[in-house]
């Protein structure tokens, strides 16, 4: 694994690409995936279909399918991730899922969570929000990497702020989220 980052930092690379079919085990498997990933490599997309083609009928491996996906730096990781949103697989309702894809964007992804645009700390909300009546301790709990929003720089902290008022303007949302959010901003 330390290899495979060490050669995704060069860039895209066969090597990368010969390392995830010459796999044995999940583990080399998921580094593999995650160093394609890294490198911005043209055989990432092909790599995750074939995963995805083996794997489909084993959910807890589905769910790495989709934090592999979240948490890698690519430049289109928001668009990504708002597509695997919309992906049959994706169930609001398992809390699994949606911390594979949540909590590895937010916390495993700093370069598109913390995007200057502020569309990372929009879409976290927005993902927050739309769970919040179905497991409100699960809203909250994905509100978690908003806690160090004052340690950011200010346009930032104005993207941020806005989307923790904007939760907490809603009327309809939990005690739960509520508190995390008041907290937050606190």
């Amino acid at each position: 694994s330390a290899a495979l980052d060490l050669l995704s930092s060069l860039g895209p690379s066969d090597a990368l690409a010969h390392a995830f079919d010459a796999a044995q085990s999940m583990t080399e498997t998921i580094a593999a995936l995650e160093a394609l990933g890294a490198a911005e490599s043209p055989a990432f997309d092909e790599a995750l279909s074939r995963f995805y083609e083996r794997w489909q009928a084993n959910p807890l491996v589905i769910d790495k399918w989709f934090a592999v996906q979240a948490s890698s730096p690519r430049a289109d990781a928001l668009a990504r991730v708002e597509r695997l949103r919309a992906h049959a697989e994706f169930n609001l309702k398992n809390p699994n899922r949606v911390r594979s894809l949540a909590a590895a964007f937010a916390m495993r992804n700093p370069r598109a969570f913390h995007a200057a645009s502020g569309d990372g700390y929009r879409f976290l909300a927005s993902l927050a929000e739309t769970i919040d009546p179905l497991n409100p301790a699960l809203a909250a709990r994905l509100l978690t990497p908003f806690e160090s929003w004052r340690r950011f720089d200010s346009k930032r902290q104005e993207h941020a702020r806005k989307a923790l008022e904007h939760l907490a303007s809603l009327p309809q949302l939990s005690k739960n989220t509520r508190e995390m959010v008041e907290r937050t901003l606190a």
